[in-house]
């Protein structure tokens, strides 16, 4: 899988809410349904975080913030 680094980065720039709607998007296509209302600030600075370093995703910490959220909703 090649990584967009550039994309990643625009999301990264997005508000709360936009990269939340995003996120909701593509996990709507993967069969998951998270929560409508973005998290706290707090949980989007990692979820940044996990985005913002392309070279270094861990997709299962990616993964198990996914379930968290999904719970949640």
């Amino acid at each position: 899988m090649k990584i967009n680094k550039e994309e990643l980065k625009r999301l990264c720039e997005k508000s709360d809410a936009e990269l939340w709607q995003i996120i909701n998007e593509v996990a709507a296509k993967h069969g998951y349904d998270l929560p409508k209302a973005a998290p706290k600030n707090g949980e989007m600075n990692k979820i940044r975080a996990i985005l913002g370093d392309s070279d270094k995703i861990n997709m299962r910490e990616a993964m198990r913030l996914m379930q968290e959220y999904k719970r949640r909703g």
